[in-house]
């Protein structure tokens, strides 16, 4: 799963919502939003890498769940997360 890329892994969310945004902007918001609320700190996690790569400029989150294992397992843990309550809401429509 690591192994792919960000669209890769949130391609099937973005499909499941339906989200006709660019590039599925819209989803990557409710992801990194749904992130926020379990407690991922951005911030912090973006002054870490740029003490550890000695980076001066801002870094958007995108590139920093590129580069950092531990937030691009949690990335997908949470479109996993949410594309299974997805699932759940389309069963609950049909039946």
């Amino acid at each position: 799963m690591l192994a792919r890329t960000r669209q890769e892994i949130i391609q099937p969310l973005i499909e499941a919502r339906n989200d006709h945004s660019i590039y599925g902007s819209a989803t990557y918001s409710a992801v990194g939003a749904r992130m926020r609320k379990k407690g991922i700190d951005f911030e912090t996690a973006e002054d870490a890498y740029r003490r550890k790569k000695d980076i001066k400029r801002k870094i958007k989150k995108n590139e920093l769940i590129d580069n950092d294992i531990e937030l691009k397992k949690k990335f997908a843990e949470t479109v996993a997360e949410m594309l299974h309550e997805a699932g759940k809401a389309d069963h609950e429509r049909t039946s």
